[in-house]
């Protein structure tokens, strides 16, 4: 709910956040200005609305507030997504199942989903979207080749592109 406010890890490798950034406690990714004012001079469609996001510093990965760094100096914009409609094609993504096969009559997956590989989208349930979150991926992002080109095109930061054929999900306690 609005106002939205955030403290970001410090970063092990610069303290400069990107210019996307994701994580745990928010749907949706917050944005540089300068990566939201490119998207929204760009043909592709995907995004609801933005809001406004106070970024209030940074706090140490045991969540307690730091002194330093600073909260970054320019603006930052929280994404609002639509509501999920695009289903994944479970039966073509190599599920690995576990225990009961019951599933999930609005997404298709199986409760018991231990693993898969790749990402297959079932285009019938596809609303055209350049950037959308698929019912039943966990949070997880799938965005057009035109949307990869853009983020590629304007050298955006914090945006790891994988294509959907190659994505493996990540599990606690499984390397990769």
């Amino acid at each position: 709910m609005p106002p939205y406010r955030v403290r970001l890890v410090k970063g092990t490798k610069t303290n400069a956040p990107a210019d996307v950034i994701t994580g745990a406690g928010f749907g949706g990714f917050i944005a540089s200005q300068r990566f939201v004012a490119a998207l929204e001079r760009s043909n592709l469609r995907g995004v609801e609305r933005w809001e406004p996001v106070d970024i209030q510093g940074y706090s140490d990965y045991d969540g307690d507030p730091l002194s330093s760094p600073v909260a970054p100096n320019r603006k930052f914009l929280l994404a609002i997504l639509p509501t999920p409609t695009t289903r994944a094609k479970w039966n073509e993504m190599h599920p690995v199942f576990k225990g009961d096969l019951m599933g999930c009559q609005l997404c298709g997956r199986h409760r018991s989903v231990d693993s898969y590989r790749g990402v297959v989208v079932d285009e019938t349930s596809w609303t055209g979207a350049d950037i959308f979150e698929p019912i039943g991926l966990g949070g997880k992002f799938i965005v057009t080749d035109a949307f990869a080109e853009f983020i590629v095109s304007g050298e955006f930061t914090g945006v790891p592109l994988v294509p959907a054929a190659e994505f493996v999900p990540f599990r606690a306690g499984q390397a990769y």
